[in-house]
């Protein structure tokens, strides 16, 4: 605006660089001209600032008007003109609406600390993909030299998942519906009597580990 110039700008900003608080400065150019800044905190660091404009509280002095555009180099008649332009306010209700600003840099400091939170978990969910999609990768090449597989049964809903390596030597592919009374007719013959007794008897009522 025409008032507030470049040096009570710097000012203020200075003012709140060393303690980020609500800042008002109060004849500054004009004697009833009053600014004011709200600082902007995300996890108490301070990112930005709120600069709010010009406002007139009572009324212009003419004289006022003429020294401050002597000092400026401004003809007084157009920066009188210009006074027309400010909003007319009281203590008051600058206060008023100083603190309404202060509410919104909050919400926007809290948006801030949320957008955080959250690059950070995605930063860190990549990190753990990538470790995962690693350790898959030496798992698989593991398997695949030794010729064993791995799998995990969902007891409850009769659903297994198994490895690349075990689904090839069992000699199934993705359309295979792997579940329990599936799984018993991919066992030899010879063996499926042994083994069905075993996971309902040892397995499923004593609790023990499947490891045949």
């Amino acid at each position: 605006g025409p008032f507030t110039s470049a040096q009570s700008r710097d000012h203020i900003i200075n003012l709140l660089k060393k303690e980020p608080k609500l800042t008002v400065l109060k004849g500054c150019c004009l004697n009833n001209v009053i600014i004011g800044a709200v600082p902007v905190l995300i996890r108490d660091h301070h990112y930005a600032n709120i600069l709010i404009g010009e406002m007139i509280e009572g009324e212009i002095c003419p004289k006022n008007v003429a020294e401050y555009a002597e000092k400026i180099n401004l003809d007084d008649k157009i920066l009188l003109e210009k006074t027309s332009f400010l909003i007319q306010t009281t203590q008051q209700k600058f206060y008023d609406y100083l603190h309404f600003v202060e509410l919104i840099a909050r919400q926007i400091g809290e948006l801030g600390l949320i957008n955080l939170i959250q690059s950070s978990f995605i930063s860190y969910q990549k990190k753990v993909e990538k470790h995962l999609k690693k350790n898959e990768f030496f798992l698989n090449e593991f398997q695949r030299i030794a010729n064993i597989g791995s799998y995990f049964y969902d007891i409850k809903n009769d659903n297994w998942k198994s490895s690349n390596i075990l689904n090839q030597i069992f000699g199934i592919d993705d359309k295979f519906e792997k579940n329990y009374e599936n799984w018993l007719k991919i066992i030899h013959p010879s063996d499926l009597d042994m083994m069905n007794n075993y996971f309902q008897n040892e397995v499923l009522k004593e609790h023990k580990p499947f490891n045949k």
